[in-house]
């Protein structure tokens, strides 16, 4: 057993010199600044053998070389008048023979002003001008000398023929008129600093500073610098442990100033990074190397502070590595943005690059102050692997890559067939992206290596499929289809949208399979690896089908003339009848969710259903007097009206006859009045919210959508997303050119966007089914391991929805540029704005509302802030209560009408009804003038603004960075104080525990006495848990003393087991590392129960129980055993 959980007593560690150690590491990262270039090639812009000046219209410049006494240097000098529309500037050519590209790498600029006015006046750029083309270096003119390097792109440039320096007047006004100096030369770098512009250098480099931190390390160790005493540690009891932990205050509060700074230099270390990012190639030079071994230092900081242990070699190698890497990768490229060239794959944006680093550091932290262990290394890989990973599928989206690798596989032979190339490019991609996540997950979870050869085939094929989806769907929206007559075409739509979804399904399932394994920890198999790609290809295509072949023929029977002459002459008896006829259809629709019964049985057993047809007679009736009468004209009010007497009547109504055929026939009886009462106020609850919805507007945009899915050989559309809250990770998905590709479009898009706000769809659900089921144990669990698999289960949930939802939602909802109450997003939003609407006038409330959305036009904090509060709050809150709540008022609902109702008295096509209601609502985005003045306003707000809170952070002078990081130490540490000071006051803390373990069995013991068994690989629990602690589970041992006296009662002592304490006297517990000892003594007897695991493999546990008479009489005693099973389905 390692040594934190048995505990260990330690000396105050040197954390000021550690501290010292971090901050300069980082601190020397981010000052220093970079090297001279060489001096051996130098070539100024005054060395030309021919220069002067140029005018463009009535600009007039005049140019002359100056002496730098103190540089000894020559500079240009440049006097020029510049009328607004013209430009002036300085030619020159013919220069040294050296100025090629085995010469020079960069080029110094700098332009100095001689009144601070004259930057604001004009603007200067160099363009150097090749044989191959031109590069044109914007460059800032400033009232002091700070000169830019830049590197020159000799690919394009070729050999230099000619260095332009073009002065513009800014403004239309005044002529700009001055004097400028210019220095301009052309460098050659330094062999270390050259090399450090290549991103693959600097990997080899990180990798190195790895290996010999690591080696320094284990040098320091085995030499006795960092000796193991300072690592002391002692076997210490449960009981001695609390013991020590209330009498160390002044240790506690060292401890939460060592969590204080190490937030604080987790936080430096991810801004530094972030910072790194968006340098160039030359600013950036060896730094990341720096910011390798300052995320080793933070690291070791954590460590040391909380444990008084130092990094082992190990340790410290994969501290500097992952902090490396992600420095490395650190670049201004965009959030999923697709790398142009090759040299750009393994770059990530300095957002990306910057979070993952936090998320190391902070599970880093967390697991060290939980468990006293350093992160180990399957999870590091797994933290720090999965934004190349994922980033890679961005190579998806560049098709000049994909076909230079299927070039490369192909050995040229198909080069006159690109698209092939790409197919067999993206193919590759994939199958990759699907190897590396199964050989993250099966390293994480059982430590090894898929070996299956179907798994690996299996996966080869779900790559096929998946890529094939779009040249499928593609065809399937050609204009070859869309020439062909409706009922070709209705075959060849529907096929080609089963086949494309399949494959989109099969991928999204089998990595989300795995993921649910892995939650479980299971590994990735041959079964798993085929059994999850068929269950989403079969969901895909039923799903597809269904859709796109119910629209078709509807589109097929709107062609027959019959059809037309009916809706045209009689619209009401033409919608009666269609209700009858896909009423059971489209409650079979809206009742399906992942996981709900076989559709086509459910599809069966609903047209079977009478009662149904009668339903949807009544509800086309509705529809078709509404829409013949204009109802979607009229005012909110009298829609919903209209459509809640409908509804009441299609439910309640249809139940009362029903029920009297029923009866009349000797088969039943009519129900209480009460069940038909309820049933109306559901039924007119759903009207009421279709006939809110349905208005004028929301009709004309469902018909649109409608006849865009019915489309074929449309010009091509690029589909793109912004995943991130609507405005950051730019994805172009393809090309749309009918309703198939703009179906297989909005399933992709759909389960990316969700991913990205799953998380707070599972944390919802967790606070609600805590609130719905009256125990707080969800939520004090959700942070442990059983709490964190369950908001893995439901994110992936919620990603799934992604695929069939999003196309639906994509149809029906709709922007509206009126504010309303309740078009607002965000459920804090619309309660403000609710307030709003009632306490002002409709003029005072349409400028509120559009302030607040220039506001979350103009700052970032601000929308993130209303897509926290409108998918966490909002959407998942009504979503969640559609599950949950509806389940509650179904056990309250069966209550009210028992006898007369059943468990179930709510269909689950309402059920399912109140979860895609609310993500039909509507929501407020300006239209016309007022988007106008939006997006102007917020415009202006920007640029008034730049950079925000870090840009104002950086521009600190060093004392007040260094005043700022103490307050910031400071306020932590007073946080974390409180936190304890708050638990130990009123919470109720977890029972430290003692285990023995190892990959097939594990046994615990809490310090309450209760005795936990389970399977680690395959997460089962042998014995049941107690997640109440007053509350006797799982497993208990007593010793029963039994007289032979008749007459004498038996008496018994609970040895183990979590009996509450006032009952009986808590035994005492400890562990070695071997095993785990109970000891239990009363005034006649001590009993002593050690705790072993027989050998590796066996999933087994051995008692040896040894009890003590301390009387002298001879006792009948009898030892028993509790023990209650949790007996697990394997699957």
């Amino acid at each position: 057993m390692d040594e934190q959980r048995r505990g260990h007593s330690r000396p105050v560690p040197r954390r000021p010199v550690l501290a010292l150690a971090a901050f300069l590491g980082i601190s020397v990262v981010v000052s220093g600044t970079p090297s001279a270039a060489a001096e051996d090639v130098s070539i100024l812009l005054a060395a030309a053998a021919e220069h002067g000046t140029f005018n463009v219209g009535a600009a007039h410049a005049v140019a002359t070389r100056v002496a730098s006494p103190d540089a000894g240097i020559d500079y240009l000098k440049l006097d020029y008048m510049i009328p607004p529309g013209t430009a002036a500037g300085i030619y020159a050519k013919a220069f040294p023979a050296a100025l090629r590209a085995d010469q020079i790498d960069v080029v110094r600029l700098a332009v100095k002003a001689e009144e601070p006015d004259q930057a604001r006046q004009i603007t200067a750029a160099i363009e150097i001008k090749g044989t191959s083309g031109l590069q044109r270096i914007p460059m800032e003119v400033r009232s002091d000398w700070i000169p830019v390097e830049q590197t020159i792109d000799w690919p394009v440039i070729g050999t230099v023929k000619e260095v332009v320096l073009l002065v513009n007047s800014i403004g239309d006004r005044a002529p700009a008129s001055g004097t400028i100096l210019i220095d301009a030369r052309f460098d050659r770098l330094p062999v270390l600093r050259k090399l450090s512009l290549s991103p693959g250098v600097r990997f080899a480099g990180v990798l190195l500073a790895s290996l010999l931190v690591a080696m320094l390390t284990a040098l320091l160790r085995s030499a006795g610098g960092w000796r193991p005493g300072g690592d002391t540690t002692k076997t210490e009891t449960l009981a001695e442990r609390a013991s020590r932990a209330r009498s160390a205050g002044l240790l506690q509060l060292v401890e939460d100033l060592v969590r204080g700074a190490g937030v604080v230099l987790i936080a430096l270390l991810v801004i530094e990074t972030y910072i790194l990012g968006s340098r160039g190639r030359l600013e950036t030079g060896w730094t990341p190397l720096g910011l390798a071994v300052a995320g080793a230092a933070v690291a070791a900081w954590w460590k040391i502070g909380l444990t008084g242990k130092h990094l082992t070699s190990l340790e410290a190698f994969q501290d500097v590595l992952a902090s490396g890497l992600l420095a490395t990768s650190a670049s201004s490229l965009a959030i999923f943005q697709a790398p142009t060239p090759w040299s750009e794959l393994f770059l990530l944006s300095q957002t990306v690059a910057a979070a993952t680093l936090l998320v190391y550091h902070a599970a880093n932290a967390y697991r060290l102050a939980s468990s006293g262990m350093h992160l180990g290394a399957a999870a590091a890989a797994l933290i720090v692997g999965t934004p190349y990973v994922v980033g890679g599928l961005a190579l998806l989206e560049s098709g000049g890559l994909m076909q230079s690798l299927g070039t490369a596989f192909t050995l040229g032979l198909l080069e006159a067939q690109p698209a092939v190339l790409e197919f067999i490019g993206r193919v590759f991609v994939l199958f990759c992206f699907n190897e590396a996540a199964a050989l993250g997950l099966g390293l994480a979870t059982k430590g090894s290596l898929l070996k299956s050869p179907s798994a690996h085939a299996s996966m080869l094929a779900v790559a096929i499929a998946a890529v094939a989806a779009f040249p499928i769907a593609a065809f399937g929206s050609a204009a070859t289809v869309a020439a062909w007559p409706i009922a070709q075409r209705l075959v060849a739509t529907v096929l080609t949208t089963v086949l494309s979804q399949a494959g989109l399904w099969a991928e999204a399932y089998l990595v989300t399979g795995m993921l649910m394994d892995a939650i479980h920890g299971q590994a990735p198999s041959g079964d798993s690896a085929f059994s999850h790609p068929v269950t989403g290809m079969k969901k895909g295509m039923v799903y597809s089908g269904v859709f796109m072949g119910s629209l078709y023929t509807l589109g097929l029977l709107w062609e027959l003339p019959f059809i037309r002459w009916m809706a045209d002459g009689y619209p009401i008896i033409a919608a009666t009848l269609l209700g009858a006829s896909v009423f059971p259809l489209i409650k079979t629709i809206i009742e399906t969710f992942d996981g709900s019964p076989p559709f086509f049985r459910r599809l069966q057993r609903n047209y079977l259903d009478p009662a149904l047809s009668l339903r949807g007679i009544v509800i086309g009736l509705g529809l078709g007097y509404g829409l013949a009468h204009g109802l979607p004209e009229e005012e909110l009010a009298t829609r919903a009206w209209f459509g809640s007497g409908f509804g009441a009547l299609a439910y309640a109504g249809i139940d009362v006859l029903r029920d009297c055929l029923n009866a009349a026939r000797g088969h039943g009886r009519l129900q209480s009045l009460r069940y038909y009462i309820a049933h109306a106020l559901l039924g007119g609850f759903i009207g009421a919210a279709v006939g809110f919805y349905l208005d004028a507007a929301q009709v004309s945009v469902v018909a649109a959508k409608f006849h865009r899915y019915l489309a074929a050989g449309r010009p091509p559309e690029l589909f793109e997303i912004y995943p991130l809250v609507s405005k950051w990770g730019h994805l172009s998905l393809g090309t749309v050119t009918g309703g198939v590709s703009l179906l297989l479009m909005e399933a992709l898009a759909g389960v990316i966007s969700w991913s990205t706000a799953s998380w707070l769809f599972a944390i919802n659900r967790t606070f609600m089914r805590a609130y719905f089921w009256k125990d707080a144990t969800p939520i004090r669990t959700l942070f442990t391991r059983d709490g964190l698999v369950q908001i893995g289960e439901n994110m992936i949930q919620v990603l799934r929805w992604g695929l069939w939802m999003s196309p639906i939602i994509n149809s029906f909802l709709r922007p509206m540029g009126e504010p309303t109450w309740y078009n607002q997003d965000g459920a804090i939003r619309t309660v403000i704005a609710t307030f709003e609407d009632l306490t002002t006038t409709h003029e005072a409330f349409r400028a509120w509302s559009l302030l607040v959305f220039i506001n979350l036009l103009a700052y970032d904090s601000v929308r993130i802030v209303i897509w926290l509060d409108h998918m966490g709050l909002r959407v998942a809150t009504l979503v969640n209560l559609s599950f949950l709540g509806m389940d509650k008022l179904e056990q309250r609902l069966a209550r009210l009408l028992a006898p007369a109702a059943t468990a179930r008295c709510i269909p689950e096509g309402v059920k399912r009804f109140t979860t895609w209601g609310p993500l039909l609502i509507p929501f407020y985005i300006p239209h016309g003038k007022d988007w106008d003045q939006a997006w102007s306003t917020a415009e202006a707000i920007r640029s008034r603004e730049p950079g925000g809170f870090l840009a104002a952070l950086t521009a600190l002078p060093l004392p007040g960075k260094l005043l700022f990081g103490a307050g910031a130490i400071a306020v932590l540490t007073a946080f974390f104080s409180t936190i304890r000071w708050l638990q130990a006051r009123w919470g109720s803390p977890s029972p430290a525990s003692l285990s023995l373990e190892h990959s097939e069995y594990e046994v615990m013991l809490r310090e309450d006495g209760a005795i936990v068994s389970r399977i680690p690989g395959q997460d089962y629990d042998l014995s049941r848990r107690s997640y109440d602690f007053l509350d006797p589970a799982g497993r208990a041992l007593f010793l029963v003393d039994a007289p032979a006296d008749a007459r004498r009662p038996a008496r018994a002592w609970p040895v183990a087991g979590n009996v509450p304490g006032e009952l009986a006297e808590r035994s005492r517990f400890d562990g070695d590392g071997q095993s785990l000892k109970i000891s239990n003594i009363t005034t006649e007897f001590r009993t002593t129960v050690e705790i072993s695991l027989p050998g590796m493999g066996d999933a087994a546990e051995l008692w040896t129980i040894t009890v003590e008479n301390l009387t002298d009489s001879a006792r009948s005693l009898k030892v028993v055993p509790y023990l209650e099973w949790v007996l697990n389905r394997p699957e």
